[in-house]
Order: C-alpha cells, then sequence, then structure tokens
C-alpha cells in the first residue's frame, strides 16, 4: 500500500507585507506573485506540491472554504490567467497541484495540448456542419 506524501503548502503570507513567500521554489516552474484577494491566497495555501499529492476538486473545495466547485474552479482559471503555475491531472490522482520540477510542468502542457487537438477535432464536424447550412463564414 502507498502512503501519500505529507505536501508542504503552497506559500505562507508575510505578515508585514502580506505578500505570499514561497515555501518551495527550487526546480519549480512555480510562478510567484501576489492578489489581494483572501479567497485565491486561500487557495493557494490548500494546493499541494507534487503530482503525487494532487487533491481532487471537491475536496479542494471543501478545505478552502469554498461553497461551490465553479466557484472554485472559476478562481483556478483566474489565478493561472494571473501568472499563477497550478496544474491539474485528469488520471490517478486525480485534482490539483503545484509543480513539485519541470517535469511535472511539461507532462500537463502535452496534456492540455491533446485535449485542443481532441476539442479541435470535435469542434470541425460541427463548423462542416455549419457551412453546409451557410450559417458559417471562415
Amino acid at each position: 500500500m502507498s502512503q501519500k506524501k505529507k505536501a508542504p503548502t503552497a506559500a505562507t503570507v508575510d505578515a508585514k507585507t502580506e505578500n505570499r513567500i514561497p515555501l518551495k521554489k527550487s526546480d519549480s516552474c512555480f510562478n510567484i506573485i501576489s492578489h489581494s484577494s483572501p479567497l485565491c491566497n486561500t487557495l493557494l495555501e490548500h494546493i499541494p506540491f507534487g503530482r503525487e499529492n494532487a487533491i481532487p476538486a471537491p475536496e479542494l473545495t471543501k478545505r478552502a472554504g469554498y461553497r461551490h466547485i465553479r466557484e472554485m474552479t472559476l478562481d483556478i482559471a483566474a489565478l493561472r490567467k494571473s501568472g499563477e503555475v497550478i496544474l491539474s491531472a485528469t488520471d490517478r490522482p486525480f485534482g490539483y497541484f503545484l509543480p513539485a520540477d519541470a517535469a511535472e510542468c511539461e507532462r500537463f502542457v502535452r496534456s492540455m495540448y491533446s485535449r485542443v487537438r481532441e476539442i479541435g477535432e470535435a469542434v470541425a464536424g460541427a463548423r462542416e456542419y455549419m457551412r453546409g447550412s451557410g450559417t458559417f463564414d471562415d
């Protein structure tokens, strides 16, 4: 039986400056920036480092104090847009995590590009249908 490693939290907050301070940074593509939203800081503090410690969305939602998964995923999207590197896994162990190393980032990027290709393929049939019905121009 394998046990999960105890994961360090993403960051702590410097009481004087209220800026996030990374607890682990070496060999990581984790981008440290400040956020004024307490929910964003709370969210980041609950996302563990390393894929083996990935936290599923329902559990992260509860731990971070959100009422709904959608609220939490919207904040993750906003954090990602602002430059935070928050990875996710769609196979076991499922969930969100911060990169422990560059290899985890590379795997995530490959996974996302694969999803982009799959979405493009799914859209292609709909585009052809719309072209045939005269409702779509490139």
